[in-house]
């Protein structure tokens, strides 16, 4: 119950600091305006000095262009399309980044937003750009599991194999959160299928075995997974799968290769049921 009230007021909050933006830019422009008219009119019977005076009041000033920035990842949280455009034709930065290192793009990727991500990708947002724990828009999306996001970003040119801080790809996050059609795209873009984490040392086999996906288990296979490989601790994917009772990932993981000598590992883990069901195939 606390948390689910924590919820409502964060997101009570967030509506209120969104409102008071959109009052902030309407003054701000409205201002912006005023002041590019009274230029323009002052200097009216002086042709050679409009230009000048036009472009020196074009320019966007310091508190605009904060505000700006805020306002374009305001509006990229939202999913606030209109102003969106709006605020791209006004010259803000989409490099800018709140406390956490995330653009407009991470925002609208992790929300699902994909008109917006279109906007932004065609205004030439940083696909590479990285938040303070070193994730990629493809990371959230992919996290996220928007596969419409995801091959967005990927036909901008977005790295699959790009790490985060702990060594995960967007493969990684995709396998391990059961999203069967984003590690369908990643795979297909090229996606390093034995890549390891810097955590624990699992690849996205692991990941998908110890959860019980059987579909992507099945994909990452059919991706040319590296069955045997160890994790950090000396661990298949075949007896994180049998540690977990995970016995129809046993099964197909036996029919393609994978070695039946962890059966004693897979006994100091306790799981009777999945050793029994290993040395039957031994």
């Amino acid at each position: 119950m606390a948390l689910l009230q924590d919820a409502e007021q964060e997101e009570q909050g967030w509506k209120q600091d969104y409102e008071a933006f959109l009052s902030t830019l309407e003054t701000s422009a409205e201002e912006h305006a005023k002041v590019e008219t009274q230029a323009l009119a002052k200097t009216e019977p002086q042709k050679p000095k409009v230009e000048k005076q036009k472009v020196e009041q074009r320019s966007v000033s310091p508190d605009l262009g904060h505000t700006l920035a805020e306002g374009i990842i305001q509006a990229a949280k939202e999913g606030d399309l209109q102003l969106v455009r709006l605020l791209l034709t006004s010259g803000c930065d989409l490099g800018s980044k709140d406390g956490s290192g995330w653009t407009a793009l991470h925002w609208a990727c992790q929300k699902g937003h994909l008109g917006v991500v279109q906007e932004l990708l065609k205004a030439g947002a940083d696909v590479f750009s990285t938040d303070h724990a070193r994730k990629t828009a493809l990371h959230v999306a992919a996290d996220q599991g928007h596969a419409g996001i995801v091959d967005a970003l990927i036909k901008k040119g977005a790295s699959v194999n790009m790490r985060d801080k702990s060594g995960f790809t967007a493969l990684h996050h995709a396998s391990d959160r059961g999203f069967a059609a984003v590690v369908e795209n990643l795979l297909k873009a090229g996606a390093n299928v034995n890549a390891k984490d810097l955590r624990s040392g699992w690849t996205c086999l692991h990941r998908a075995c110890s959860r019980g996906y059987l579909y992507i288990v099945h994909e990452l296979v059919k991706g040319k997974a590296d069955i045997n490989l160890r994790d950090g601790d000396g661990f298949t994917a075949l007896q994180r799968a049998a540690s977990k009772g995970h016995m129809d990932i046993v099964d197909l993981l036996l029919s393609h290769g994978a070695d039946v000598n962890s059966a004693d590992k897979v006994r100091r883990q306790g799981s009777v049921k999945a050793l029994i069901s290993v040395i039957s195939w031994s």
